[in-house]
């Protein structure tokens, strides 16, 4: 199941993302936020959708990741954005940056 969220999530990172959101600082807040906010707009994906983050690295940028969601019924990234930023706080360095390149979330 991991690989099949990784190699979707890469394609959504290679296809589907079109420019990066540029944020002085990333706060776990803003990323929380933006997954449910997806949910509420989508709340018959909710037992199907994981959230992803993957670690980007990008000249020039401090912290760069991909945050979506795959939807583990139809196999498919059905939303991503990309995140650009100076800082990150202490929960976003930790949850995102301090372990694998890919963190999931249920």
């Amino acid at each position: 199941m991991l690989k099949e969220i990784i190699l979707a999530a890469f394609t959504a990172f290679v296809s589907v993302l079109k420019q990066a959101i540029n944020q002085g600082q990333l706060r776990w807040e803003d990323l929380v936020n933006w997954f449910k906010n997806w949910l509420s707009l989508h709340p018959a994906e909710d037992e199907n959708s994981i959230g992803f983050t993957i670690q980007e690295t990008v000249k020039d940028v401090k912290y760069a990741l991909v945050q979506g969601v795959f939807n583990k019924s139809t196999n498919q990234i059905e939303d991503a954005r990309r995140i650009h930023a100076d800082e990150v706080d202490a929960e976003v360095k930790e949850q995102c940056f301090g372990k694998e390149k890919i963190t999931i979330f249920s």
